[in-house]
């Protein structure tokens, strides 16, 4: 015990002795650290929220649509061409940027942008930038004016898309509807040549419906004669069945008065038979 005791003394000692160069390089360490620190450029984050329809632009609502329609307008807002539009709209605050930070700054949208849902009726746009040999004060407006550009963008393609999908719409309408006219144009011209050719058949004067209401009226005064005319003819069949087919002798007046009534009955079928009626019509 003693000794483990001395050999921890003695390591003390030695490093009390090397204190100096101990605090020398720790100096240095820290030093280099710093610089290194200090070369490292400033990352600034810009985000803004805008409120939009996220079902009707993201899909349908179910949590794999809504991750596709954002990875798809992600992918859209870093498009090489969105971003040379991007980039020539944009300065430090004092001057446009030149050939060499405009490459810089396009390299660093292509993986600072993100877009988020959140909720219903809101997408969250976040813009994070960090460029070498550009002040923190530049890169803090660039990333401010990079944001509000995408903004723009979006909303302006979302917008062209909308009116492009309503002009669609609308051309299919209208040749929804003037199919639809086509087919009425026809249906009146058959219309009017049926009429035409319906009016040609019917006997009298005036229009079709007032053609087609006389002979609705001669129909029915047609069908109160025939009433008529069958219940005389069954008053007849009925007087026929009660006459006994032979008579009894009597008196020549007795016989004359029968076969008065018999040529009468004789007569009025003689003139059913003319107007052409039959046994069982009517």
């Amino acid at each position: 015990m003693e000794a483990i005791y001395t050999e921890v003394r003695i390591a003390l000692y030695a490093i009390w002795r090397m204190r100096w160069l101990a605090l020398a390089v720790a100096w240095a360490f820290c030093m280099v650290g710093w610089v290194m620190v200090m070369r490292v450029p400033a990352a600034y984050e810009s985000s803004a929220r805008i409120s939009v329809q996220v079902k009707s632009l993201l899909g349908d609502g179910s949590e794999g649509d809504v991750q596709k329609g954002i990875d798809r307008v992600r992918q859209s807002l870093t498009s090489t061409e969105i971003l040379k539009r991007v980039v020539r709209s944009v300065s430090n605050g004092e001057r446009p940027l030149t050939a060499t930070e405009a490459l810089s700054l396009i390299g660093a949208l292509r993986s600072g942008i993100s877009i988020t849902a959140q909720g219903e009726d809101l997408l969250e746009i976040k813009t994070r930038i960090s460029l070498k040999g550009v002040s923190e004060q530049q890169t803090a407006y660039i990333a401010r004016n990079v944001t509000q550009k995408l903004i723009d963008i979006f909303v302006s393609e979302n917008l062209v898309g909308s009116r492009a999908n309503n002009s669609e719409a609308l051309t299919f309408l209208d040749a929804e509807l003037a199919r639809r006219a086509k087919e009425l144009a026809d249906v009146d011209r058959q219309r009017a040549l049926i009429t035409q050719q319906t009016m040609g058949s019917l006997p009298g004067s005036g229009t079709l419906d007032q053609r087609m209401d006389a002979a609705r009226n001669e129909l029915a005064t047609i069908d109160s004669n025939l009433m008529s005319a069958q219940g005389s003819l069954a008053a007849m069949n009925g007087q026929l069945a009660a006459t006994p087919a032979s008579i009894p002798a009597g008196s020549v007046g007795g016989i004359d008065s029968l076969d008065q009534r018999i040529g009468q009955l004789q007569g009025q079928l003689s003139e059913a038979v003319s107007r052409g009626w039959t046994e069982k019509h009517p």
